[in-house]
């Protein structure tokens, strides 16, 4: 018989470490403006360790292994490749972080906002295809926001200009969810031209991150929680037009973790109806990695909670980890 083979992609880099040689802790609160050099996405044809790894980034990268990537996707037919990559400080305005598209069939790596005006006004991080073709993508952009801001200062007469919100903890500026408005469904079709294609369909005073699209139709991703009394990261969804949002998993379940730790939701996939992939990580301290948990969001708003408890045959979690070994949080 015939054996098909995947290609993998994957994404290699250094260990990062500070001036003194220690690991440099990632806090998942901070997810835009830093850069570790050396990062590059690498593809197998196989996945297979004897298949020859083939390096994607490094011929665009203007200085070599000084750019940065992350936030690895693929598309529904596994033909395109969706990633960020940041180039590094130089001469010019300090770069931003962009979304590139990858050609599986013709090897071929393109910026898929060309116009550079638009493609440095914001931080463009997580990109995720929609069924339709188009890709939505965090952004600090705000392109929505900053307008609003911008007409309240003119009708104001206060001068008012278009900035960019800074999150509660005033660390960085806002992630919030945008949509470019262009069928990317193909390599040639992707090509972003002008802000009046891209539209942003969430608003937070913090972070929204890390989104994907269930097969009801719903975009879930992690929002960041960070006003008053309350910093955390829950699970919530919406259209892709922005209505309908709903707090879907989460909110009473951060002592899930280790006892004694306090742990957030990440990352999360969809793995059949009704189920969700998520990562469980506090925001620090533990090396960049996380219990991977399995959440049944379609009966369940958090560990114990039960949308509807009359309904449930008998005891059950809302969650429950599917690694073997017992990872410690």
């Amino acid at each position: 018989p015939v054996v098909v083979d995947f290609p993998i992609a994957y994404i290699k880099r250094p260990v990062p470490l500070d001036n003194n040689g220690v690991f440099v802790q990632p806090d998942a609160r901070e997810v835009v403006l830093t850069i570790n050099p050396g990062a590059d996405v690498w593809v197998r044809d196989r996945a297979s360790s004897s298949a020859t790894p083939r390096n994607l980034t490094a011929s665009v990268c203007p200085t070599p292994d000084q750019c940065d990537v992350k936030d690895l996707e693929v598309s529904y037919d596994g033909k395109l490749l969706l990633f960020s990559m940041r180039f590094p400080d130089g001469p010019m305005p300090q770069p931003t972080w962009n979304i590139w598209i990858y050609n599986f069939e013709t090897r071929e790596l393109k910026q898929v906002i060309s116009d550079i005006s638009t493609a440095e006004a914001g931080e463009d991080v997580g990109a995720h295809f929609l069924p339709d073709g188009r890709i939505m993508f965090s952004s600090t952009r705000q392109s929505i926001s900053k307008t609003i801001r911008t007409n309240e200062g003119s009708a104001n007469n206060n001068g008012k200009s278009a900035y960019a919100t800074r999150e509660e903890s005033l660390d960085e500026p806002a992630l919030s969810l945008h949509i470019i408005n262009v069928d990317c469904s193909t390599y040639v079709s992707c090509n972003v031209t002008s802000s009046a294609d891209i539209t942003q369909f969430s608003f937070n005073a913090s972070h929204d991150i890390d989104a994907t699209v269930l097969t009801n139709g719903k975009v879930l991703y992690t929002r960041w929680d960070n006003a008053g009394a309350r910093n955390a990261m829950h699970l919530y969804q919406s259209n892709p037009d922005g209505t309908e949002l709903t707090l879907v998993y989460g909110r009473q379940s951060h002592d899930t973790g280790t006892p004694g730790t306090t742990v957030q939701f990440l990352q999360p996939r969809e793995r059949e109806a009704g189920r969700v992939l998520s990562i469980l990580k506090p925001f620090t301290d533990t090396f960049g990695g996380g219990d991977i948990v399995a959440l049944d969001i379609g009966t369940y708003t958090d560990d114990l909670r039960a949308i509807q408890p009359s309904l449930l045959t008998g005891p059950a979690d809302g969650q429950v980890s599917v690694i073997d070994n017992n990872v410690t949080t």
